[in-house]
This record gives structure tokens, sequence and C-alpha cells, in this order.
């Protein structure tokens, strides 16, 4: 029962935050989420300043990733959250001059698009899919496993995966609908902005919680390890 209510907590800190953003988004923008979710506004803020605390963290614990493969999976957590940073930047707009976005499939079909900024923009998007199905391959097995045995810090990096999952389906939503000839009203696509933003803003408050737990683990691990010598 005690590991079952820790590892609730990841699910819940994503329920809390939704939970918390309607009512912020209702109470104090009247329901206008174009206030609430613009750049510069209360969530953009929240993001960076959360991915922030990340950065930090991760040099703070730098020390808890001590054997060759944990200095490797430091180093690729290092690199997705400056890639997550940049991304909440908009680099996917800086790399196009003549569209809205460089990371998206109308971008590499716009024939007016220059074929030098489809180039740039397909060696990036092949080279963090190549590092993240690398990081999946060596972490999954085990992820599954420590999930399954009830294991905190799994269940809040599967959280962490999931939530990323869920933000993007959520994310889509709308425009799929509207491919399908279905006009969501104002009170559904607003539900959906604030849930997808606010999943996205779930990430780094995961990342650290988890980071948190292999802390906790390893000062365990070295205290045990004091005492036994």
């Amino acid at each position: 029962m005690k590991n079952l209510k820790q590892c609730l907590i990841a699910p819940l800190i994503v329920v809390g935050f939704i939970a918390a953003a309607f009512l912020i988004n209702t109470f104090g923008y009247n329901g206008d989420c174009t206030e609430f979710l613009k750049d510069g506004g209360p969530n953009d803020i929240a993001t960076f300043f959360f991915y922030g605390v990340l950065l930090v963290s991760l040099i703070v614990f730098r020390k808890d990733f001590a054997d060759k493969k944990a200095k490797r999976l430091h180093a690729l957590f290092c690199f997705f959250t400056v890639a997550a940073v940049l991304r909440e930047a908009g680099i996917q707009h800086w790399l196009a001059s003549r569209d809205t976005t460089a990371m998206k499939l109308r971008f590499f079909t716009n024939p007016d698009n220059p074929i030098g900024e489809k180039i740039l923009s397909g060696l990036i998007i092949l080279s963090f899919a190549a590092v993240f199905v690398y990081t999946l391959w060596i972490t999954l097995p085990g992820v599954f496993r420590g999930f399954f045995k009830m294991n905190p810090l799994y269940w809040s990096i599967m959280t962490f995966l999931a939530d990323g999952f869920v933000s993007k389906v959520v994310d889509r939503v709308p425009g799929n609908l509207r491919k399908w000839g279905v006009l969501l009203d104002l009170e559904w696509y607003t539900a959906c902005k604030v849930v997808e933003e606010t999943m996205e803003t779930c990430l780094p408050v995961l990342a650290i919680y988890a980071l948190w737990q292999y802390h906790t683990l390893k000062s365990a691990e070295r205290a045990a390890d004091a005492s036994a010598a």
C-alpha cells in the first residue's frame, strides 16, 4: 500500500496541475485561454521556470550518475532538456524564413520553402529522432520492469512518457476533428488547449521529481555503504 501511494504521486501531480490551470484560466482570465496560454503569459513563464529548475537539478544531482551507463544517461537527459528549452523558445520558427514552423510535414512539402532550410530542418529532426529511439531502446525494458514491480521512480518515468504522448494527442484533436467536418465549440477548444499546454508544463516538473527520487535512492545506497564499511 505504501508503494502504491508513492507510485500515484506522479500521476496526481499531472491531475493537480491540470485542475489548477483550469481554475486559474476560469477565475483569473474568465475562461479566455488566449491570455493564459500566450507567449510570455503565465503558463509560458511557468514552463520556462520549471525547465530552469530542471537544468539546475541536472547539475546539482550529476554526481548521482556515477558509472559509465549512468553518465551516458545523464548526458542524454541534458540533451533532451536543452532541446525542450529550444523548442519552447521557438527554434521551429527560427529555422523557417517563409513558413510558420519547420517541424511539420507541410514545411517540407511547400515548394516555396528554401531547400537549404528543408535540409537543415530534416537533419535536426532525424538526429533528434535517432537519439530519442536510442534512449528508449536502452531504458524502456528496465522502466517497464520497474513499473510492474510498483517502483515509484519508474512510475514517475512512465507518467512522464505518457504525459508527453497524451499532450500531443490532445493537441491534434481540434485539427483532426476539423478535417472530419466537426468544429469544436469554444469551451471544448479551450479545454483541449489548456490540457495540452498544462501537460507540456508538467514534463519538466515530472523530470525534476524523478531526479529527486533517483537522488534519494542513491543517497540511501551511499549511506548504507558507509555504514557497512
